[in-house]
């Protein structure tokens, strides 16, 4: 539509700050003579710096920086602050250190891994040096996050599908 302002700061604007842009009412215009007539603002949002913003473990939500224990033999999520660029990610780049080779994958802002069948361990994530986010911003902050297995967990589970069921008679329940 040919409608748009461009913004040129000084300086670095602060990563992860909300703005108001505000284009005040009689602001000239580079397409005429004539002025604005109402002012009109935008919210806009600088995008936080790259860190890793903690560990998940299996079904616990709650995001953990120190002291992060997973249940032995289960699965763990690495989460960052930002989407990671698809680009500068391979599955070396995140890895349990002493553990086989594990093909995982980025998933926007996370990496999931399988935490280790041993409990009573303490292991440790080691992050590499080529992951950059969307915005192209390199990785910042602590690249290795240790974690200790806890017990292994074994959720239940059934399943009741639903729909017609044929019980076959020949069998006893």
């Amino acid at each position: 539509r040919g409608d748009h302002v461009l913004l040129a700061p000084t300086s670095a604007w602060p990563a992860g700050a909300d703005l108001r842009v505000v284009l005040a009412t009689g602001a000239p215009s580079a397409e005429g003579p004539l002025v604005t007539d109402d002012e009109t603002a935008i919210a806009v949002a600088i995008a936080p710096p790259f860190t890793v913003t903690g560990v998940t473990c299996g079904r616990d939500d709650k995001l953990r920086r120190v002291a992060i224990r997973c249940p032995a033999n289960g699965a763990l999520d690495l989460g960052f602050s930002n989407e990671i660029a698809r680009a500068s990610y391979g599955a070396d780049e995140v890895q349990v250190e002493g553990r086989p080779f594990e093909d995982n994958s980025a998933s926007y802002a996370s990496v999931y891994l399988s935490v280790p069948p041993v409990a009573g361990r303490r292991f440790v994530i080691a992050i590499g040096d080529r992951l950059r986010d969307v915005y192209d911003q390199p990785l910042t902050g602590p690249r290795r996050w240790p974690f200790t297995t806890g017990p292994e967990l074994f959720y239940s589970y059934a399943d009741a599908p639903g729909g017609l069921l044929v019980l076959d008679p020949r069998f006893s329940i």
